[in-house]
């Protein structure tokens, strides 16, 4: 089940600040494909995300294919400081996920219309 799959989380420094990143699942499992979230404005990736991951036995099959990296952007993280007026451009997202990824030592590996890429 997804409940039992270890959770940690991890701040990783980018060129936009410190991210939280929550890695959910075993990342020395190589066997698992790597999946990257990013939440919408104004949520962090509980608020996102905790409806898809908790919603049954489809969801616990979907996600023990994976390790999941949820991204919380700067100022998403509990406890953070007001960013009002500070948003990041689509630039900047994939800057935090270039980062987080090299940080992390997430490789390239997956599936994209049904044919397995590296």
């Amino acid at each position: 089940s997804a409940a039992a799959n270890p959770r940690s989380t991890i701040s990783v420094d980018t060129n936009c600040g410190t991210v939280s990143v929550t890695v959910v699942g075993e990342r020395t499992n190589n066997k698992l494909f790597p999946l990257i979230t990013l939440h919408d404005f104004g949520f962090d990736h509980e608020s996102q995300y905790r409806a898809l991951e908790r919603s049954g036995e489809d969801a616990d099959k979907f996600f023990s294919q994976f390790v999941t990296y949820h991204i919380d952007m700067p100022g998403s993280e509990e406890g953070a400081g007001d960013v009002s007026g500070q948003y990041a451009s689509l630039d900047d997202l994939a800057s935090i996920v270039a980062h987080v990824r090299s940080a992390l030592s997430i490789t390239d590996h997956g599936t994209s219309g049904g044919r397995r890429w590296r």
